[in-house]
């Protein structure tokens, strides 16, 4: 029988040819197809186990005849409930980093036994590690994790970073969207600094209902009409949409400590690349952006996270499930879920701060 420390050194040289192996097949896959890089990651782990293809959703639309702005889905989703206690090992082999952070990487090898493996994906002045998210909100359903272990708020690096880190993924990976939460903004794990890469529905027009209610911004940024939620939204390239919401951002994450948020960033979904742009060419992206103060709003807020935002409602719960079975999710009750989540100060924020952006 092998000791602790032989059959730790076991297990790490499995990891890391386990690991080799998967780092030169996303290489190639990412060089073939960028806007495939999740699913091919997320295929990799169904091989291998970590995925389990029964972990199914199932979704159903509500909508207000004749408006757009009162669309929304229901995705019923029991498995997300699990994901605070984690999907790994619960009883370490060696001393856990930051408190057992689920998505710090020492701890990933040690809580999944190497099962969980991340690819690294570099962009402007960002490094992420993409790993499969094991309680999935969508198929192919991603995390780009940040390597060190840095809060999910704004205070590293500012807001300008984040902006840019965020737009600079969507780019990186096109057919997705890219969503930041906030600390009490939908974040399960606000010590650790990541963003969910979500894919875009594989039935309809592949839109979520937000952008649906979406007008094409001319001239900066602009408020999405009709909405339950104050959202600023710009779009072009995407040098032109970080100056046209860069200062937006910056001005309300340093309104006070009680500033939180959401972000949603996204190749504009028309475009279907199949592979990166040429060289010199952009491709369009869209960010929306939800200011939300962490204190004036209620505690059941903090659990709207950015799915919410887009207009797909979860339900997780049993008091979720009890509730749909009883016809309880009208488009009038998840537009009141949905507007409990911002203050008026947050929709004052947005109605009294005009940008300059695309034109």
């Amino acid at each position: 029988m092998l000791d602790d420390q032989r059959l730790l050194a076991v297990l790490d040289r499995v990891h890391d040819v386990t690991e080799q192996l998967f780092l030169i097949e996303m290489d190639t896959e990412y060089a073939r197809a960028p806007r495939e890089l999740c699913a091919s990651i997320c295929q990799w782990h169904r091989a291998n186990g970590f995925l389990d293809d029964d972990r199914r959703s199932r979704r159903r639309h509500v909508s207000a005849p004749g408006s757009p702005a009162r669309h929304f889905v229901l995705q019923v989703n029991p498995e997300r409930e699990k994901r605070h206690g984690g999907a790994g090992h619960p009883t370490p082999l060696r001393p856990w980093v930051h408190g057992g952070c689920f998505l710090c990487a020492p701890n990933i090898v040690d809580q999944q036994r190497g099962r969980e493996l991340g690819w690294p994906l570099a962009t402007e002045g960002a490094r992420h590690l993409v790993y499969p998210s094991p309680f999935p909100l969508t198929d192919n359903h991603c995390i780009a994790v940040s390597p060190s272990h840095t809060p999910q708020g704004w205070d590293v690096g500012g807001a300008p970073r984040l902006v840019r880190d965020i737009v600079r993924l969507a780019e990186a990976m096109p057919g997705t969207i890219v969503a930041w939460n906030g600390p009490a903004s939908g974040a399960t794990l606000p010590c650790h600094r990541h963003f969910h890469v979500l894919a875009r529905p594989t039935s309809g027009d592949r839109m979520y209902p937000l952008e649906r209610a979406t007008p094409a911004p001319k001239n900066g940024s602009v408020v999405v009409p009709g909405y339950p939620v104050a959202i600023a939204v710009a779009r072009g390239r995407p040098d032109e949409v970080l100056a046209a919401m860069t200062p937006l951002v910056t001005r309300w994450a340093e309104a006070g400590e009680w500033a939180t948020g959401n972000l949603m960033a996204t190749v504009a979904p028309e475009q279907t690349q199949k592979s990166a742009p040429a060289r010199g060419s952009e491709p369009e992206v869209v960010l929306y952006f939800v200011p939300r103060h962490a204190t004036d709003q209620p505690e059941s807020a903090h659990a709207i996270a950015a799915l919410e935002l887009l207009g797909e409602i979860v339900i997780q719960t049993e008091a979720d499930r009890t509730r749909l079975a009883s016809g309880g999710y009208t488009p009038e009750h998840i537009e009141e879920t949905l507007a409990a989540a911002q203050s008026p100060a947050c929709r004052m924020y947005l109605a009294t701060k005009p940008t300059n952006g695309p034109r």
